[in-house]
């Protein structure tokens, strides 16, 4: 999940403003069409995907 907040002076709002807009993006459990989209709009290096064997 990708959630997109804007923050001002009476806290954070969950917004639907684009990723560049946001000023807080919060990735829990994302897809990987979500990772891809981010690296993409940050210009990041693909984030490599693990899991913990605990």
């Amino acid at each position: 999940m990708l959630n997109k907040y804007s923050i001002s002076t009476s806290g954070p709002q969950k917004t639907t403003i684009t990723l560049k807009q946001a000023d807080l993006i919060i990735l829990t459990r994302p897809t990987d069409e979500e990772i891809q989209q981010l690296c993409q709009t940050f210009n990041l290096r693909q984030i490599v995907k693990f899991k913990l064997n605990i």
